[in-house]
């Protein structure tokens, strides 16, 4: 059994959070730039 497979789930959520994270950044640069 590997620890990994059981978190993997966990780690798919958290890449997700911050591909949100940073899309909202973006999306707030974009709009102070303009």
């Amino acid at each position: 059994e590997h620890p990994a497979a059981m978190h993997h789930g966990n780690g798919a959520r958290i890449n997700i959070d911050l591909r949100y994270i940073l899309f909202l950044t973006t999306l707030v640069i974009k709009t102070l730039l303009i």
